[in-house]
């Protein structure tokens, strides 16, 4: 099985090596299942761990070959908490051409960070809490199913302001919910709306005339705004992203806005989720605010890695790479609905998305009378070596509510993977093509 470019194979002595642990503990169920397999001897087949959004096959060669010829001076102390020079520079222009508007003034900075977007997430919470809105109760208004919003945002003090995403409607977002949700707030009361237009998990690329609603609701309410472009780059081939930031600035044109953070994963992007580096931009306070917890916190680290980023992204070689996982992912898609029906699965219980690598669908029928449907599901599917996520994340401990039957498919190993994961998966399911549930 090859990983989500076809670099080199994913085989279990890699796995084994990320899960080996000195004292035997590991709280994480996902990772003991996994462990618990390779262990017995992958009796099924090598695991296919299709739940994280990783491959666990490398970055890119070219991109590791400039991490080898990286200058001496990125391995000191660095100095600028905007990251790398060389990177923040070519982060403006990488995204100002991305998104066609001109970003990196000072009212609009740009800046790199080695901590991951969750972390910019909940430096950005935090500087809300601590600082901007010292003192006052500030609520959450977030969709449900999403990123695990909720596990950054709450353990700050937020209060929870969810808005669901129904089943009924196949996950598409309601906008008089949304209205309702954000309205129910009043002010002088602060809230912050999280805006997540390719949308994780479902991968639905919410529409553009939708985008730009939500973005017109939360100004109007004077809400802080988190943009979260985390697969921002990576559509499916023919599929153009809708922007929440183009959005903004469109409707503030040259207003005060209350703050707003966009946030963008370059790990995933660019196949070095374990670099664990990130990009920002929003408003001059947000931003300054954002690096003043940063800085409490940890120093700005990774100069190597920064580097190689900062002559990469908008090389050539870069886009076919990333031009390639668009393509894999939408093949993956078709692959995943043409087979998907040998679990006993109706077009109805399938999520394809265009967004991101990710497709929903629903546990099979087989499981459905259970007490938790979604973990029955998953943990038999890990007995067999094949690893999905709930639709909820599990951080969140709404992942494994009762009644809850949809999983998450990471589609990044591509199509073999899929059909090789639903071939392996048919003895525990129902047999059939398509039901025809009118019938």
């Amino acid at each position: 099985m090859l990983n989500s470019s076809s670099r080199a194979p994913l085989d279990s002595r890699s796995l084994a090596a990320l899960l080996a642990s000195s004292d035997g503990f590991d709280p994480c169920p996902d990772n003991v299942a996994l462990e618990r397999y390779i262990e017995q001897g992958c009796g099924h087949g090598p695991p296919l761990p299709l739940a994280l959004g990783e491959s666990w096959g490398g970055a890119p060669a070219g991109l590791l070959d400039l991490l080898a010829a990286a200058p001496a001076y990125c391995d000191g102390y660095m100095l600028s908490p905007s990251g790398l020079p060389e990177l923040q520079r070519a982060l403006v222009d990488y995204l100002s051409a991305d998104y066609g508007v001109a970003l990196g003034s000072a009212a609009l900075p740009v800046a790199a960070s080695p901590t991951g977007t969750r972390s910019l997430m909940h430096a950005f919470g935090s500087w809300l809490a601590g600082e901007h809105w010292r003192g006052e109760r500030i609520h959450l208004t977030s969709f449900t199913p999403s990123w695990d919003y909720r596990g950054v945002f709450l353990p700050l003090g937020f209060v929870d302001n969810p808005i669901a995403l129904s089943e009924r409607d196949r996950f598409a977002p309601d906008l008089a919910r949304i209205e309702a949700a954000i309205a129910s707030v009043p002010r002088p009361a602060r809230q912050i709306v999280v805006l997540n237009a390719q949308h994780n998990p479902t991968a639905i690329n919410w529409p553009a005339g939708l985008v730009r609603s939500i973005v017109r609701l939360a100004f109007d309410a004077g809400a802080a705004l988190l943009i979260d472009d985390a697969y921002f780059g990576l559509t499916d081939a023919g599929t153009t992203p809708s922007s929440a930031l183009n959005a903004l600035l469109e409707i503030r044109g040259g207003e005060p806005s209350s703050p707003f953070l966009l946030v963008r994963s370059l790990g995933k992007q660019f196949s070095c989720n374990g670099w664990s580096i990130g990009a920002y931009l929003g408003d001059r306070g947000s931003v300054l605010g954002v690096q003043r917890q940063l800085a409490a916190r940890a120093l700005n680290v990774g100069g190597r890695a920064q580097w190689a980023l900062s002559r990469w992204i908008a090389s050539d070689a870069a886009a076919a790479e990333i031009s390639a996982r668009r393509d894999l992912h939408r093949r993956g898609r078709k692959v995943a609905m043409d087979v998907l029906p040998g679990l006993d699965l109706s077009p109805e219980d399938v999520v394809p998305g265009d967004a991101s690598p990710y497709l929903v669908f629903r546990v099979p029928a087989a499981f459905r009378a259970d007490e938790r449907p979604t973990a029955s599901f998953l943990a038999a599917a890990a007995e067999r070596g094949v690893y999905f996520s709930p639709l909820l994340p599990s951080a969140s401990g709404l992942g494994m509510e009762r009644g809850d039957c949809w999983v998450r498919m990471y589609l990044g190993l591509g199509p073999e993977a899929v059909a090789a994961a639903v071939e392996r998966l048919k003895p525990i399911a129902a047999r059939g093509g398509f039901r025809n549930h009118a019938g």
